[in-house]
């Protein structure tokens, strides 16, 4: 794997770490190109780090009318669906900041596209829309969590979707609820500049492993993440002790 790997002692750590260098990375990207384009990501510990950013003195330094935001995954479930990672990071972050809404890029719902195919289909022509071209798609900043089989987004172990060539995937058997979900695909993410993945806790334990030791991305669809520039993997304390083979120096 090409990640620089950092333990921290737990959780918080991480959170608190993570949102510190992705708040950097937006305000510089503002200061320096004029815009900046975030990824986010769900989970106990992506909702964390968006909260940590809530938190920063260094979020009221950052002109967010400046800044788009995007998902690398979500669940085609109802809108107001508390399984919506959007919906919880509108509680954690969004709603807290002044971006206008216009800036933040909703994949579609349940309640309103007839279809997951439909929802991954809008989502991939909001992206050219933005970006004027599939050349042109950057983004400064992405977030991953891991799942405990190793899976990123909604790219999950020995589907199709790990080799699709379209911008975003339509998931339609997800191995955990709900099954129905829209993804970026590898292509999409190896659109970011810098990325951020980040796991904690035992159960992550075993795809730690199998990562830092030969699987491939059908396996384990970490290892297929690349950056541009650099990436980051950040694991805790509890995790890494549950590793077999780990770089701990």
């Amino acid at each position: 794997m090409n990640f620089k790997i950092t333990v921290l002692d737990d959780p918080e750590s991480i959170a608190n770490k993570v949102a510190e260098e992705v708040l950097a990375v937006v305000k510089s990207a503002v200061e320096s190109r004029g815009s900046a384009e975030l990824v986010l990501t769900g989970g106990t510990l992506g909702i964390a780090v968006l909260e940590s950013m809530r938190n920063a003195s260094l979020v009221t330094e950052i002109d967010w009318r400046n800044v788009h935001v995007w998902w690398g995954d979500e669940r085609f479930v109802e809108i107001d669906s508390l399984e919506r990672n959007d919906l919880q990071a509108v509680n954690a972050l969004l709603r807290h900041i002044s971006i206008p809404a216009s800036n933040i890029h909703f994949p579609e719902t349940t309640t309103n596209c007839v279809s997951v195919d439909k929802a991954a289909t809008d989502y991939e022509a909001d992206l050219l829309e933005h970006f004027g071209s599939k050349k042109t798609i950057y983004f400064d900043a992405l977030l991953l969590g891991i799942g405990p089989d190793g899976h990123i987004a909604s790219l999950f172990p020995g589907q199709e979707t790990l080799d699709s060539k379209s911008l975003v995937v339509a998931v339609t058997n997800s191995p955990k609820p709900p099954p129905e979900r829209i993804s970026f695909s590898f292509k999409t993410i190896t659109k970011a500049n810098k990325i951020w993945a980040f796991a904690s806790g035992a159960g992550k334990a075993e795809a730690i492993n199998k990562a830092l030791n030969g699987a491939q991305k059908h396996e384990i669809p970490l290892v297929g993440v690349f950056a541009l520039d650099e990436q980051y993997l950040y694991l805790d304390k509890e995790l890494a002790a549950n590793t077999s083979t780990f770089p701990l120096d």
